[in-house]
């Protein structure tokens, strides 16, 4: 619900950590759910471990706002007028006829793709990071739980489910073109002798007993389900972009070279085409010509059908569609900014040329998040920051009180009886406040964004970018050790600092220690490609944790416990309390009472003893989570929509999720 408290109008974050060891006695790693991959194209997400992402279901609940970036897919769903959205925010929302709508967080990269079962409550989703992962993942989109997910080696192209649901169909940049998935159960069907080559297009027909693939080579091909043989295969047109069946299967069309162009998927022979510029296919299967949206003149946008039908609509400078589908009712459209709006078709009916101005562009997600960039508590409070505004917050269920605006950084941390401000991204000050606000102190003039800052009473270490660790004490002294690839720093004693890193050839070893004395530094004998989110344990000053990051072949994100010996160094140990078995360059952790909460492994928090063994997965909320941090009650988790998220410490479960809204009020 939306409170009705208005709390502030002013004008979630996450850190990643991985890596691997080679010292000392190491316990048996416990395994995050991983991606391995398999000898075809897919490989499977489904291995076991002691931790793994169970598939836990998302909360139902969440508001019915936009996207926080550009919309990348639009499918509609039965019944009539329920649609759903994807995002490169690697949200998916649920849109329903009456307004209504839920959003929940599949992934941590962009979705690019999503296709609808048309029979089961299912949907699928194509993740990817636009390089090297590329993953299809399948959820029940009623209770929010994942099914399974596969991993491929090569970019998927195109996303369908076959026309009863029997049948998930993939089509890769691959060789081996297409995979077929059983969709109950995820597991691989062969069915090509012969590899057909690069898929952009893949369908059944009403059957299923078929199946038509099409790829850039105009290579067009019917194939038989059960048996693998070729019933028919034409050639038509090459590099055609976008492909689409339209006119119950009977035509195809993609763009190419400035056109539109549309052939027989009977014949191969071409049909018709129609003059385009970079056009958003907007139509869909039932269609008897094709529909796109493209830029005309200035701000103004085409809506254009195959009977050359033009209306007009208007968006703001710089926003541009990437997305659109066609319903009965007008047409739906995804913008660069996260938004979903609708433009009316005029009069007459959908199929027929106009060339009358669409009605008027509504939103059809009016609610935006305002982000909360960083929280710190002191036990039975939660001081967040948010645009530069400071606030407070004694628990969910009530709006949080403003405290105290004009703050230039997006960090905050308390300490003993105050907040320090950084920023991690601009060259801003220092600053260290009363609680209150009141009263200031510049502590360093920033040259650059700080990543990492400890604080105590005897000054404060920090980070400037990642090549400068600064240590400034109180009674003025100064040490500045330059270097390559800093992560982290985290100062042992009055004497000595650990530095986090990346390796590389001149320095091989992740975690150094510097003499913050006579600046002697010597490197601690641990190995692996990353070292990052090194933390002080709170029960042990004589434990660390971070992440410790394998590459090659073998990749691995270990949450890992170094225990550092300043005189005798080569007694330097790191023993691997979980692992993740893929790079997670985003992890989070927080030292708790002997143990450690972490988000490793990209699905939920998950708390792990100091010395391994039983986990505790908490419930998801739905957002993905990106830090957090704890009360005397609840474990906050600040997620990567910018939202906060309450748990029950001894439940493990989500008691509420709130957000600060563009327009400053709380939802909840």
């Amino acid at each position: 619900m939306i409170r009705k408290a208005f709390i502030f109008l002013v004008s979630g974050i996450m850190c990643i950590s991985c890596a691997t060891v080679d010292a000392g006695q190491s316990k048996q790693a416990q395994t995050i759910e991983g991606f391995t991959p398999a000898r075809n194209s897919a490989a499977s997400d489904d291995q076991t471990s002691q931790i793994q992402d169970t598939g836990d279901a998302v909360p139902a609940e969440s508001p019915g706002r936009r996207h926080s970036q550009a919309v990348l897919a639009i499918r509609n769903a039965a019944p009539e007028g329920t649609f759903f959205s994807a995002g490169a925010d690697g949200f998916v929302t649920k849109h329903d006829a009456d307004g209504s709508s839920e959003t929940w967080q599949v992934s941590d990269v962009m979705i690019q793709k999503i296709a609808i079962n048309p029979l089961e409550d299912v949907l699928s989703v194509y993740e990817t990071d636009g390089f090297s992962l590329h993953r299809i993942s399948v959820w029940n989109w009623r209770t929010k739980r994942r099914l399974y997910a596969k991993r491929f080696k090569d970019s998927v192209r195109s996303l369908e489910w076959s026309a009863k649901g029997t049948w998930l169909m993939i089509g890769t940049a691959s060789v081996d073109g297409m995979t077929l998935l059983e969709s109950k159960s995820g597991k691989f069907k062969q069915v090509f002798s012969q590899p057909p080559g690069v898929v952009n297009l893949g369908a059944t027909g009403a059957s299923e007993t078929s199946m038509v693939t099409f790829g850039p080579s105009g290579r067009l091909l019917y194939t038989d389900i059960s048996s693998g043989k070729i019933r028919a295969e034409y050639q038509s047109q090459t590099d055609l972009n976008s492909p689409m069946l339209l006119n119950n299967n009977r035509f195809i069309a993609g763009y190419r070279d400035g056109f539109i162009e549309m052939f027989d998927a009977t014949s191969g022979k071409a049909v018709s085409s129609w003059p385009a510029q970079n056009p958003v296919a907007a139509g869909s299967k039932n269609d008897i010509v094709p529909w796109w949206v493209e830029r005309g003149a200035d701000n103004d946008w085409l809506l254009k059908d195959g009977n050359n039908g033009i209306s007009v609509f208007t968006l703001p400078e710089g926003v541009s569609v990437t997305a659109a589908e066609r319903t009965a009712a007008g047409l739906l459209l995804g913008l660069s900014t996260g938004e979903l709006m609708t433009a009316e078709h005029g009069s007459g009916a959908p199929a027929v040329g106009f060339q009358q101005p669409a009605a008027a562009i509504a939103r059809i997600t009016e609610i935006s998040l305002q982000r909360i960039d960083d929280l710190a508590t002191d036990g039975s409070r939660v001081f967040f920051l948010s645009k530069g505004a400071v606030f407070i917050s004694s628990g969910p269920g009530a709006p949080p009180v403003f405290a105290f605006d004009g703050i230039s950084g997006n960090r905050i941390k308390l300490f003993e009886d105050s907040l320090v401000f950084w920023s991690t991204t601009e060259a801003v000050p220092v600053i260290q406040t009363s609680l209150d606000g009141d009263k200031r102190k510049e502590l360093h003039s920033a040259q650059e964004g700080i990543s990492s800052l400890f604080i105590n009473s005897d000054g404060i270490v920090f980070l400037e970018g990642n090549r400068l660790a600064v240590v400034k004490k109180n009674n003025g002294s100064e040490l500045q050790y330059p270097g390559i690839g800093f992560q982290d720093v985290v100062p042992i004693d009055e004497n000595f600092i650990l530095i986090s890193k990346s390796s590389n050839s001149r320095t091989p070893n992740p975690l150094i220690l510097v003499n913050i004395i006579t600046g002697e530094t010597v490197p601690l004998p641990i190995t692996g490609d990353l070292l990052y989110g090194l933390s002080r344990s709170i029960d042990d000053n004589d434990a660390f944790f971070g992440f410790l990051v394998k590459g090659g072949q073998n990749k691995a994100t270990e949450l890992v416990s170094i225990r550092v010996d300043p005189v005798q160094i080569l007694k330097t140990t790191a023993t691997v309390i979980a692992s993740y078995a893929d790079e997670d360059l985003n992890a989070s952790l927080m030292p708790i009472n002997k143990g450690i909460i972490t988000n490793l492994g990209k699905s939920s928090l998950v708390e792990i003893p100091a010395s391994g063994g039983v986990q505790f997965r908490y419930d998801r909320g739905y957002s993905l989570p990106d830090k957090c941090s704890m009360t005397d009650q609840y474990v906050v988790s600040l997620n990567r929509d910018g939202s906060l998220s309450w748990y029950d410490k001894n439940r493990q479960e989500v008691v509420s999720t709130a957000a600060i809204s563009s327009e400053g009020y709380w939802i909840e």
